[in-house]
């Protein structure tokens, strides 16, 4: 950064160099530099804002004016630099809504991120959130209706204008009330109380009842992303599974670090046979897993791999997952399971027999004509399965 006397120091920021410069750039210089007269230079600085992030939030006034600039592309760094602020950004929430009317469909999507990740702070914007619903984009339509699920607790549908309009007109000023005070001790005592019904009639398999439960929770406190999962995972055992990927990407909204929601995806996808995006979000959950202690997500990455007849990178998951799973004294017969299965597919048959007897050690049987295939293919090596089980049994048992 060159400085001369009498001038503002300017910091330019290369698009290429965005994200390694932004972490050391003074916020107050971009600041300044979101005035500069050459529009690529105010896009620049919106743009390492939001890289910097939350720590940024010195900028929300100086942004929510760039929502108004002519460029299309301030307006847009702005956005999603608002996007990247929350819940930090609340301040800015009265040029959000302004900026719901934007001609760029990109730039009203960020806007609705913004609105959603500000929360509680964003009350005011209901009434424009609802009307968005109608936007022209399926995109912003569906990221309105998540971000009214968000602030209000309640899920009509995003297709269902009629409905959200419906109650904003009839409970509004209510909602209003609540949301100034938030939600009281006695909502968050019935929320936590209808979750724990809706564990217990989602464990019974009655998942329109856990439903009901779950919904009643969100709406009693929509801060608890543990609330929203729960109904998205009973959704999905409805077989409603883009639905369910709704309620999984509102947790996220709430506690983007939280792995969970990132695996429920996962598995949305690979039960409508989508293996690649269901890796992808496997791969997700696996980042955001800073414990690594849920051995659950590399168990349905190596499934997803497996099922895909990539069986390297099956057994490179499904290992883990055995050793994340054993660490924390777990003993699944699914993981040795698809171990056997793995090790059949690369022809390591010592290896699939070991599992096959694993599943058996815990009461479990796999299909018998699975486990006749690999003990002919170890006695046409040669080897008596039963004989080198007995032998292994025995050598353990020594002192």
């Amino acid at each position: 950064m060159r400085k001369n006397a009498g001038i503002i120091p300017v910091l330019v920021v290369c698009a290429f160099a965005v994200s390694v410069r932004a972490a050391e750039a003074d916020v107050n210089t971009l600041i300044q530099q979101l005035k500069a007269s050459e529009a690529s230079k105010r896009a620049d600085a919106a743009e390492a804002l939001g890289a910097i992030g939350r720590d940024a939030k010195a900028a929300t006034g100086a942004l929510a004016e760039a929502l108004k600039d002519q460029e299309k592309k301030v307006r847009l760094e702005a956005a999603a630099a608002l996007s990247k602020m929350s819940p930090e950004a609340t301040a800015a929430v009265p040029a959000l809504i302004e900026a719901l009317k934007d001609a760029d469909k990109e730039i009203r999507e960020h806007v609705v991120e913004a609105l959603e990740g500000n929360g509680f702070e964003s009350k005011a914007a209901v009434p424009a959130l609802i009307e968005a619903l109608k936007d022209r984009h399926i995109n912003v339509q569906y990221k309105a209706h998540g971000a009214l699920n968000k602030i209000t607790g309640k899920n009509f549908g995003y297709k269902n204008y009629p409905e959200w309009r419906k109650w904003w007109e009839e409970s509004g000023k209510d909602f209003n009330k609540k949301a100034d005070r938030g939600p009281n001790e006695i909502a968050k005592i019935r929320a936590k109380t209808s979750n724990t019904q809706g564990l217990i009639y989602r464990g019974a398999g009655n998942f329109q009842a856990a439903m009901g439960m779950f919904l009643d929770a969100v709406n009693q406190d929509p801060e608890i992303p543990d609330y929203r999962n729960n109904l998205g995972l009973t959704v999905m055992d409805l077989g409603r599974y883009v639905e369910a990927m709704s309620y999984f990407e509102e947790p996220i909204g709430l506690d983007e670090p939280l792995p969970e929601p990132y695996m429920n995806v996962g598995q949305c996808f690979a039960r409508m046979n989508k293996q690649i995006e269901a890796q992808a979000w496997y791969k997700k959950a696996i980042e955001k897993d800073k414990a690594g202690n849920l051995w659950e997500k590399f168990w349905l990455l190596g499934k997803e791999y497996l099922k895909g007849g990539e069986y390297n990178m099956a057994w490179e998951f499904l290992d883990q997952a055995r050793v994340k799973a054993e660490k924390n004294n777990r003993h699944d017969p699914r993981v040795y399971r698809d171990l056997a299965l793995t090790h059949y597919a690369l022809d390591q048959y010592h290896s699939a027999w070991k599992e096959i007897k694993n599943v058996e050690a815990l009461g479990y049987a796999l299909d018998e004509g699975f486990v006749l295939k690999v003990r002919k293919a170890l006695e046409a090596m040669g080897v008596d399965p039963d004989k080198e089980d007995e032998a292994a049994r025995t050598q353990l048992a020594q002192p």
